[in-house]
């Protein structure tokens, strides 16, 4: 059977919205069939929004409703994201009391700082849980209180370090975000770690019950922009991380303050990723235009990133475009085939940002022949 391809992604972006919003979905789009509602499935799985969409479709009358089969596999993942989201939570609370009893006081970043933006935060998917130290030496002073339990600490390029609390994955983090931006001046990096030296960069936020450390919104909006173009520049990024950043402006947008976001994206060199990437919630996701801190970019920007968003999905993971075959050789041809290919689409809105990824990457590549291994080049590709 052939699928009307442009049709169904028109309707997974409404029942995207109707979850994001609450609002009723148009019934007339309906009934679909088994097919469909497949492909619909198939993508929510890709986006890692199943139990997202699982809620708008939920809400829409029973006649129109998948089939009952496919109806309790959505129902069986939803409820299993919400088990995986009480897990995360009694970690985070975990790590924050015993690290708070040693002295130091995590930074809940990304991760369930965001799932509270969502209508239903349970079934926002989760990843691992980001703690956030303010600098990379109080990061390094985390790692060793942690080691001190007995956790094996991985310590990893860019001062990040990685560890697992029973099945949850756990990082630190000493930088709020990668930067590879030659061009970005020593006075814009001062400027932020000013910022984050001082307690107006911090609040205390009710996360599903338990009272966390996370970031000012400010600052939250710059780490969620400036790593989703690591990512696109590198892997992609798909419609979670777009969701996620709409909806957490629906929550902040009141107390973010525009003048401030502008120059945290001019000192970053990252001011025409923010418009491209607000031209996009605001075209494809429905996000008010009043949510945008800066004037939106234009409907080009929107449907070029758009049209990537569908075929890399989460991080790349699922872009057919470029399937690992063969040996190391063959997977670094399609490594850099990836990577020049984002080049090519987005560089334009980071020169810096996107040239230093590279010469990262060639770096990490000489790195390896000359050590004749392979070293930690997943920092590029994941």
């Amino acid at each position: 059977m052939v699928l009307d391809e442009a049709k169904l992604k028109s309707l997974f972006l409404h029942l995207l919205r109707s979850a994001m919003w609450e609002s009723e979905a148009d019934t007339s789009l309906f009934p679909l069939s088994l097919h469909e509602w497949q492909w619909i499935f198939v993508t929510a799985e890709r986006h890692t929004l199943t139990a997202v969409v699982y809620d708008a479709i939920n809400a829409l009358p029973e006649a129109i409703k998948p089939g009952t089969e496919l109806m309790s596999m959505w129902k069986k993942i939803a409820d299993s994201q919400e088990q995986e989201c009480l897990r995360h939570l009694r970690t985070v609370n975990y790590l924050h009391g015993r690290l708070q009893s040693s002295g130091i006081t995590p930074t809940v970043v990304k991760g369930l700082s965001l799932a509270v933006c969502y209508p239903h935060p349970r079934h926002r998917h989760t990843g691992d849980i980001d703690l956030f130290f303010g600098s990379v030496e109080r990061k390094n002073i985390a790692d060793r209180t942690v080691e001190e339990w007995g956790i094996p600490v991985e310590r990893k390029l860019h001062d990040e370090s990685i560890y697992m609390v029973g099945n949850v994955v756990v990082e630190h983090h000493g930088h709020l975000f990668q930067s590879h931006n030659l061009w970005v001046r020593t006075s814009a990096r001062k400027r932020l770690q000013a910022a984050l030296s001082s307690e107006e960069a911090y609040c205390q936020e009710d996360i599903l019950g338990s009272d966390l450390t996370t970031l000012h919104p400010d600052l939250a909006l710059l780490l969620l922009v400036c790593h989703s173009y690591k990512h696109v520049i590198n892997s992609g990024i798909g419609l979670r991380q777009l969701a996620d950043l709409a909806l957490f402006l629906k929550k902040a947008h009141a107390d973010i303050h525009p003048e401030v976001v502008a120059r945290w994206a001019s000192d970053w060199k990252m001011t025409g990723w923010t418009r491209c990437l607000m031209a996009t919630l605001c075209k494809y996701l429905g996000m008010p235009s009043d949510y945008s801190p800066v004037e939106p970019g234009g409907d080009k920007d929107a449907d070029v990133l758009m049209n990537e968003v569908w075929m890399t999905a989460n991080f790349g993971q699922t872009d057919s475009r470029y399937v690992p075959v063969g040996g190391a050789s063959a997977n670094r041809k399609t490594t850099v085939r990836r990577l020049l290919h984002n080049y090519r689409l987005f560089a334009h809105y980071s020169y810096g940002e996107a040239t230093g990824s590279l010469m990262l990457l060639v770096y990490i590549r000489l790195k390896e022949c000359l050590n004749g291994r392979k070293s930690e080049s997943s920092v590029i590709e994941n």
